[in-house]
Order: structure tokens, then C-alpha cells, then sequence
């Protein structure tokens, strides 16, 4: 293919530089044409005319100082200085044919950067219609509508990622209120009652306990908003235990999944270790079993298998719920997308996957979703030993 495209870039060259060498031609051409004729004039039968020309208008008076003919005086100075003539003649066409090839050239030349100016002025236009230059600009042609496409999908997306955070922000800041009223509400109920079983009193203190869970997400949503954006990643890598790190993380996991009565299984057969950043790659995994545990069945078991094979390291995130149809595992990834439409108690911010899959490929490596028959499976593959790259 790119072979193929160079070979287009050369014909499109090679048409440029035809039309440049026939304009230097044919300036050349015709004036060589004009001095061969003023040659011819000068050296042949002319030469009669010319002499009955300086006879009948300059020839008038004869002495003996002077020359007496107009034969005389072509003679003296025409005749006898032909060659300084044929050399001056030369100069002059050479002179000539130099600056009508410039003149020619430069206008051509100006016609073509007049053709790429006009099309990059159309980059800036709204329409979808494609530019169309001259043939020899067909490579140009191609790069700014290349250009223009790229720069309206970019544009669009950027739209489209302003409008789901916007949204998310009214969302949150309505959605912060709910939890908070229910924790001051049994808080202040509690209170006020001393005298309530201690069967109420663990009900709505399990109760004030998930809403508090529930605030302390939002929370970290609207920080999360408020904190993404493009700059660079560094990435500061080591040796990575990633059954010890998995196991540190279901750890620090046991109080949320007591509390919705779920469990997360390690399953690995041997310690795995790989190259990378260990914060970084927790903030991934951490994202995954957050998600792993929002969309999860009650009282279900999610499972994180940990294997390899010669290059990578395979981790594997699988809970069961309701299946996430095509659609959306299609836009799964993106900035503030969320499979929580409704925006219940399972919606985030949609940045936690969108942020993981960015630090997975910095790490050269890659994540994907499926989702079928209830079983839904975030894979991540990650390089064992692999030079870190940094963000663009």
C-alpha cells in the first residue's frame, strides 16, 4: 500500500517537473527562433536592404573623410564588428530566454501555492465537500481533506465528550444530595429515638453505612471529572508481583464486598511478575474490580484469573449480571460513557474504564470487554518485559 502511494507521489512529481521543463522550452524555443531570424537578417540577402535603407536615409553628403556609400558604411560598421553583433545577439537571447522562463515559471509556480493556499483557507469551512485541485497538487489534495476529516471527527467527539460531561456534572451535583439526605435522615432519627431496638438501629445504621459508600463514590467521580484531562502521563516502572498486588487489592476491597455480600476469587496458578507502574496499574485494577462489583449479581462471586503466556501477562476480570449488549461494549471505553443510563447507584462518571484502557496502552499493552450469557470479562494484557513509553 505505501509502496503503491509513493509511486502516485512520483508520477504527480514527475507531471510538475514536465510541465516546468515544457515551459523552459518553449520560452527557449521562441527565442532562439528570434535570433536565428535577426542572424539571418543580418548575414544574408538582407544585408542589401539594409544598405539601401542607411543609403536613402542618412547618406546625403560625400567627402573625401567620410565614406562616400552606404556600401562604405555597412561595411565599416556593420560587417566588420559581425561577430561582436552574433555574440551581443547571443547574450540578449540568452538574457531573454532567462527572464521569460522566470516570468513563466514564477507565475505557474504562484498559480500552484495560490491553489494550496485556497485549500487550506478550506480547512476552516463547515461543509463536508472535498477540495479538488489541480492534478499535479492531487498528494496536497489528499492531505488536507484527510486533514479536514480528521480535524471535524475530532471536533465531534470533543462535542459529544463536553456534552457527557456537562451532563454527568448536573447529574452528580443533583445525585450527591440523595445519599447525604438519607445519612443526616437516619442519623438525626437515631438521635433522636435513644430508645430503639438494636435491630432498627444496625438497619439504618447499615443503611446510613451503604449511602455513605455511595456518597464517598460520588465524590471521587466528581474529582475524577474535575481531574482528567490530556496532559502527559509519566510512568515510572518496576518489577511488578501482580498475585501480591492482586491480593492487596481485594484486601482493601473485603469492607464493600462484606457489605453487598459478594466475594472476589484469585485464581493463578503461579506467581507472575511484569515491568510497569505499580500506581498506575492499581488505579486500572482498582477501576475493574469497582466495576466488576457495581454490575454484579447479589450474593455472586467475581473471579480475577491471573496467567501468561511467553510475552504477556493475561488478567481477567469476570463477574455474572446482566449482559452488556454489542452496542455499548462498542463504545465501552470512551470518555464519561456510562452502561448506567438510568444513573442508579451502579453509575460512575464513565471516565474509570476510559482512564484504564489510556494507562494499559501506555504500557503497550491492551484491554477489551465481552459479555455473554450474563458473564461479562474485562481482559488486560500487559507485556512482561517492555521499554514504558510516555503519553503524546
Amino acid at each position: 500500500m505505501k509502496s503503491k502511494k509513493n509511486k502516485t507521489n512520483t508520477v504527480r512529481f514527475n507531471l510538475a517537473k514536465k510541465k516546468i521543463l515544457l515551459i523552459i522550452l518553449s520560452s527557449s524555443i521562441i527565442v532562439l527562433l528570434i535570433s536565428f531570424i535577426l542572424y539571418k537578417a543580418i548575414r544574408g540577402n538582407t544585408s542589401e536592404k539594409i544598405i539601401d535603407f542607411i543609403e536613402n536615409n542618412f547618406v546625403t553628403i560625400s567627402t573625401d573623410t567620410t565614406p562616400s556609400s552606404a556600401k562604405d558604411i555597412y561595411e565599416t560598421l556593420i560587417a566588420s564588428n559581425m561577430n561582436l553583433i552574433v555574440k551581443t545577439y547571443i547574450f540578449l537571447a540568452f538574457a531573454v530566454t532567462l527572464i521569460l522562463i522566470y516570468i513563466r515559471v514564477s507565475r505557474y509556480i504562484a498559480t500552484l501555492l495560490l491553489e494550496v493556499d485556497i485549500g487550506l483557507e478550506y480547512l476552516e469551512d463547515e461543509n463536508d465537500i472535498n477540495i479538488v485541485l489541480r492534478p499535479e497538487l492531487a498528494s496536497i489534495e489528499d492531505n488536507i481533506n484527510k486533514s479536514r476529516e480528521l480535524i471535524n471527527l475530532r471536533e465531534e467527539q470533543a462535542k459529544l465528550a463536553e456534552e457527557r460531561k456537562n451532563d454527568l456534572v448536573i447529574y452528580l451535583a443533583h445525585d450527591l444530595k440523595t445519599p447525604l439526605t438519607y445519612i443526616i435522615g437516619y442519623i438525626n432519627l437515631i438521635q433522636d429515638n435513644p430508645d430503639l431496638p438494636t435491630e432498627f438501629k444496625m438497619k439504618y445504621l447499615n443503611i446510613t453505612y451503604e449511602k455513605a459508600i455511595r456518597l464517598e463514590y460520588l465524590i471521587n467521580d466528581f474529582f475524577e471529572i474535575t481531574r482528567y484531562n490530556l496532559q502527559k502521563v509519566e510512568l515510572e516502572y518496576e518489577t511488578i508481583d501482580l498475585n501480591f498486588m492482586m491480593i492487596q487489592m481485594v484486601e482493601e476491597f473485603y469492607p464493600i464486598t462484606y457489605a453487598y455480600d459478594k466475594q472476589i476469587e484469585i485464581i493463578s496458578s503461579k506467581s507472575i511478575e511484569i515491568l510497569g507502574d505499580s500506581d498506575k496499574l492499581a488505579r486500572v485494577f482498582s477501576n475493574l474490580i469497582k466495576n466488576a462489583i457495581n454490575y454484579s449479581e447479589p450474593s455472586s462471586i467475581i473471579k480475577i484469573n491471573i496467567n501468561e503466556n511467553p510475552l504477556e501477562a493475561i488478567i481477567e476480570f469476570r463477574n455474572t449480571g446482566k449482559t452488556i449488549p454489542q452496542y455499548k461494549l462498542n463504545s465501552i471505553f470512551e470518555k464519561f460513557y456510562r452502561l448506567d443510563e438510568s444513573r442508579s447507584t451502579t453509575g460512575g462518571s464513565g471516565l474509570g474504564l476510559s482512564i484504564a484502557k489510556e494507562i494499559i496502552e501506555l504500557h503497550d499493552g491492551k484491554i477489551t470487554a465481552n459479555s455473554n450469557d450474563g458473564i461479562t470479562t474485562f481482559t488486560v494484557l500487559l507485556p512482561k518485559s517492555r521499554n514504558i513509553k510516555k503519553s503524546s
